[in-house]
């Protein structure tokens, strides 16, 4: 296999305020590359310490991005509208077309005015329906909700309109990432369960597939510098199946907690879940424990990244065994 050199090579990052963002920044400039970091705000001119150009600009507003892309090889595409679980609310809908599938293609059209030489897309592997089995790069049913299609509309423009411009597509499709800052569900759960109101889960064999955020950076460096890959889609997994009573325990030890022997039965959790969905009716407000959050912390989301070991030669070096001391270390410290 070979690989393209990455010195010198000039990069843009969308999204580069996030989670992720903020770490693939760190990642590429410390492996030699020249970073633009696009940012809706204005946040600093120029970062020498870190090779860094701040940007301003939003990939819902083209006008916005006029001369984003000048001078740019490669675009690490990470900016879009998280998912909501508010999914029948037809706002979100609105805003996942307008950011994450209408935001890709005006970010692409200023790649293309630019002419940048390899467009690498952060999706999700929402971008494909759920299935309760193990699957991987071949698995295309296509999702149902406002965000999952958003995403693979978003795919399907970066395959075609890189195609048809002579730009080489990556696309990473991330199954959960956890690591140093991450917030959403995992930074709730490990808050809740340090201040110990989040209950031991009832050990159900349930699976999941994540990914650390320093891994996704590895594959993000590998995606663009491999020369010429056969394939454009890659699942990003670190390769263990977690169920969810697993990464309660670990997350105890973590916090210096004994493993709990007791649990919380799962007709309790539904209960509770169906408190939530009552005080969210009344409150007009989405509540931590709800009907959507119990199905989605005790289903299965299994992955198996079957290209990405082939064709980029990847194997990931954290857990989130691993990774868990750090995030509990910088969350005692902020």
């Amino acid at each position: 296999m070979k690989w393209i050199r990455s010195i010198q090579k000039t990069v843009l990052v969308t999204g580069a305020t996030g989670f992720i963002g903020k770490a693939l920044c760190d990642y590429l400039s410390e492996n030699g590359f020249k970073i633009r970091a696009l940012s809706r705000q204005t946040v600093l001119s120029i970062n020498e310490k870190n090779n860094i150009e701040w940007v301003v600009g939003d990939i819902a507003k083209p006008q916005t991005l006029l001369n984003t892309c000048d001078g740019i090889d490669i675009v690490f595409h990470l900016a879009g509208y998280a998912h909501a679980f508010e999914e029948e609310n037809p706002a979100f809908e609105t805003l996942h077309q307008q950011v994450n599938h209408q935001g890709t293609v005006n970010i692409l059209h200023a790649s293309i005015r630019s002419r940048v030489k390899r467009f690498i897309y952060f999706s999700s592997v929402k971008a494909c329906a759920a299935s309760d089995m193990c699957v991987d790069e071949t698995w295309e049913q296509k999702p149902t909700d406002a965000y999952g299609l958003a995403k693979r509309e978003a795919e399907d423009a970066v395959l075609s309109l890189c195609k048809e411009n002579n730009i080489v597509p990556i696309i990473l499709r991330s199954t959960l990432v956890y690591g140093v800052g991450v917030k959403g569900n995992l930074a709730a759960m490990l808050k809740g369960l340090e201040k110990g109101y989040f209950p031991t889960p009832p050990p159900i064999a349930n699976h999941k597939s994540m990914v650390s955020s320093q891994d996704l950076c590895r594959v993000a460096l590998l995606a663009a510098t491999v020369e010429k890959p056969r394939y454009h889609i890659f699942i990003v997994t670190d390769g263990v199946a977690y169920s969810t009573t697993k990464i309660v325990q670990m997350m105890r030890i973590a916090l210096r907690k004994r493993k709990s022997i007791i649990y919380c039965p799962l007709w309790i959790w539904i209960g509770l879940a169906k408190v939530g969905d009552l005080g969210q009716r009344i409150l007009g407000k989405r509540l931590p424990i709800n009907t959507q959050a119990i199905k989605k912390l005790f289903s299965s989301a299994a992955y198996c990244s079957q290209y990405i070991k082939n064709e980029l030669q990847f194997e990931p070096q954290f857990t989130l065994q691993d990774v868990l001391p750090f995030m509990v270390m910088k969350k005692g410290n902020d």
